[in-house]
């Protein structure tokens, strides 16, 4: 199984791609074995690739990377032109040093700022938010000049598609499923800036109770539900149920989640997606379980969700629609 900074390394692979790059990866100059190479117009760019969960990679790593791309570069008699790639934000000091390109996190929103789906790729591995970060094409700009043209299939497009799928749905039993796989489709879309996606059906340690999904609330985010979330109900990461039920779900339901959360765990928080939405029960549930547990569950329904898709695709926050029935629960909430 690849590991994040895995991941993060194809990516950029596939960025320079995009840009009409020739790549080839692992590269040896001598003893020294890069990332990946890349050729374009002439010119060779050799690349080592730094990632880190928290976006800050140390100096002494940095130095390394620096130093030994330099050197070896230098010794070898073609012009190969030395690349720092890193998901973080580069410091000034670093981006100034000479003979040397560096990208960082900034560098590559810009460079996607065209192809939808490398940039919800890059977000799905990133444990940070990139909130106040703006993209930039400090240096770049002539290196990364004509990226290739994309399918006219758009995200518009593929949003009305997952519409179109929640509207026309039917619960039927054998598709659990699929009702599974849509819902995760959705999330991740929705929320891929703020959740980050960390596994499926985890079974409890004596194996009587088993989750669909669960996300961490990703670092650095400032405002809105989540950090709510993170800081008035000391959770880091939210549990995730789909439920393809013909009806409403029931309080029986919501306590069967109840069971998933652990406040010790930071896993106080569950998010039921289902086809219709609670009953008056199921909503009583929910309410007690906040009163005197302190654990959150909140409800919505395949309706919820494409308000929410129409949102996202307007360029307005699904957050804030989920926060709104946040506040409906905490407001209505009685002693």
């Amino acid at each position: 199984m690849l590991h994040n900074g895995q991941y993060f390394q194809h990516i950029i692979e596939d960025v320079f791609h995009f840009y009409n790059f020739d790549v080839k990866p692992e590269f040896r100059i001598g003893n020294f074995i890069a990332d990946f190479i890349a050729e374009h117009k002439n010119n060779k760019y050799l690349a080592e690739v730094k990632y880190s969960n928290s976006g800050f990679i140390s100096t002494n790593i940095i130095d390394k990377a620096v130093n030994r791309l330099i050197s070896c570069t230098k010794q070898d008699d073609e012009k190969i032109i030395p690349v720092l790639i890193v998901n973080g934000i580069a410091s000034e000091e670093l981006k100034n040093t000479k003979d040397l390109l560096v990208i960082d996190i900034a560098n590559i929103l810009y460079l996607l700022k065209d192809n939808n789906n490398l940039k919800n790729q890059l977000l799905s591995i990133l444990e940070f938010s990139i909130d106040g970060i703006i993209p930039s094409s400090e240096k770049i700009e002539e290196i990364f000049n004509k990226p290739k043209t994309i399918d006219k299939y758009t995200e518009e497009d593929s949003v009305k598609n997952l519409i179109k799928e929640l509207e026309q749905w039917k619960p039927i039993k054998n598709n659990w499923k699929k009702y599974e796989d849509l819902c995760r489709e959705i999330v991740d879309y929705l929320f891929n800036e703020r959740l980050l996606f960390k596994g499926e059906q985890k079974k409890s340690n004596d194996g009587l109770y088993r989750f669909d999904s669960i996300y961490k609330i990703k670092d650095n985010q400032t405002k809105d539900l989540w950090n709510t979330i993170t800081r008035y109900f000391n959770s880091k990461y939210i549990v995730f149920e789909f439920k393809n039920y013909k009806s409403k779900i029931t309080q029986k339901d919501v306590y069967t989640t109840e069971k998933y959360l652990y406040l010790k765990a930071l896993r106080g928080v569950a998010i039921i997606i289902s086809c219709k939405g609670t009953d008056g029960h199921a909503i009583k549930a929910i309410k007690g379980i906040l009163r005197e547990n302190g654990k959150l569950i909140l409800s919505i329904s395949n309706n919820d969700l494409i308000e929410m898709l129409n949102k996202k695709i307007k360029g307005e926050s699904p957050t804030d629609y989920l926060e709104d029935i946040l506040d409906d629960l905490l407001i209505e909430l009685e002693k």
